[in-house]
């Protein structure tokens, strides 16, 4: 995952937070992002001073925002990578499941009993 920038969005989200206008946060995420490409780096593990290169606005709180652990937690929308969305998708699953097992005995039964209503009487 750290190797597609996934936390690339976060990282800019970060710098709208701190004052840094949409467009030129993205655009200073997008030139960092080409830079450790370059480098062979993934944002995680650059250093803060590398980071203030590009803008002042870096802090040492940016590591907390683009970690993996907060940016998987940060999507909560339906169908998001959080532990609430995905145990609801989970729960969602499990009872789907559920009706088609049930649906599928049905069926199982129904046929029985037609083939059992076709048998010959000995």
């Amino acid at each position: 995952a750290q190797k597609g920038f996934i936390n690339a969005t976060d990282l800019a989200d970060y710098l709208v937070k701190k004052g840094l206008p949409f467009r030129s946060a993205y655009k200073t995420v997008g030139q960092i992002v080409a830079y450790c490409i370059a480098e062979n780096k993934v944002l995680d593990n650059m250093k803060l001073d590398e980071y203030k290169k590009y803008s002042d606005l870096f802090e040492e709180d940016l590591y907390n925002e683009i970690s993996l652990e907060t940016c998987v937690s940060k999507r909560i929308s339906e169908g998001g990578t959080s532990v609430e969305s995905v145990e609801k998708q989970i729960k969602i699953a499990t009872i789907t499941k559920a009706h088609f097992i049930a649906f599928d005995f049905i069926d199982l039964v129904y046929n029985a009993a037609s083939i059992i209503a076709k048998a010959p009487i000995t």
